[in-house]
C-alpha cells in the first residue's frame, strides 16, 4: 500500500530512445524529474546527463551518459513504493551530503514503530559547492531538504 509511479509514465521512460540532441537529453530529464521523490540519488546518477544537456557545443553521447541514461530507467523499474503523507504521524528526515551533492529521505513513524520513506530529494552540488567543508555540505544538504 502506497505510492507508487504510474506504470504508464514509467513505460515512457524505459521506451524512451537514446537522445540525440541536447533537447532530447533535457526531455529525458524532465520526465525523469517528474520521478524524484522515487529515487534516492537520482541528481548523482544523472549529473552527466545535465552535463550533456547543457552543452551548447556540439552533441557527443558519452558512455558516462548512456551508463547514466540507463541507470535511470533501471531505478524506475525498480522504485519503492512510498508511503502516503499523514499530518498526524511523527516524521523524520535523514540528510547526506559529499562533494558530489546533497540529499534526504523524509520518513513518517507508524503507532507500531515501523518507519516508511515518503519521499526521497536530491541535489547536485556546483563545481564551488564542491569545495566546501564537511560540516557546510551537511549543512546545506539540511537547509536544501527543509
Amino acid at each position: 500500500e502506497g505510492i507508487s509511479p504510474s506504470p504508464a509514465r514509467v513505460k515512457a521512460i524505459i521506451e524512451f530512445p537514446t537522445p540525440l540532441t541536447p533537447r532530447q537529453v533535457q526531455q529525458f530529464n524532465g520526465l525523469a524529474n517528474y520521478f524524484r521523490p522515487h529515487l534516492p540519488n537520482l541528481a548523482s546518477v544523472s549529473k552527466p546527463l545535465y552535463e550533456s544537456a547543457s552543452c551548447k557545443e556540439g552533441h557527443k553521447w558519452t558512455d558516462a551518459q548512456q551508463e547514466a541514461f540507463e541507470k535511470v530507467k533501471q531505478m524506475l523499474t525498480t522504485a519503492p513504493v512510498l508511503a502516503p503523507f499523514e499530518p498526524s504521524l511523527p516524521k523524520r528526515i535523514y540528510t547526506d551530503a559529499s562533494a558530489i551533492g546533497t540529499g534526504g529521505i523524509l520518513t513518517q513513524v507508524y503507532p507500531n514503530a515501523t518507519e516508511r520513506v515518503v519521499l526521497y530529494y536530491s541535489h547536485t552540488c556546483t563545481d564551488a559547492e564542491s569545495k566546501y567543508d564537511s560540516y557546510k555540505l551537511e549543512a546545506m544538504a539540511l537547509h536544501r531538504f527543509v
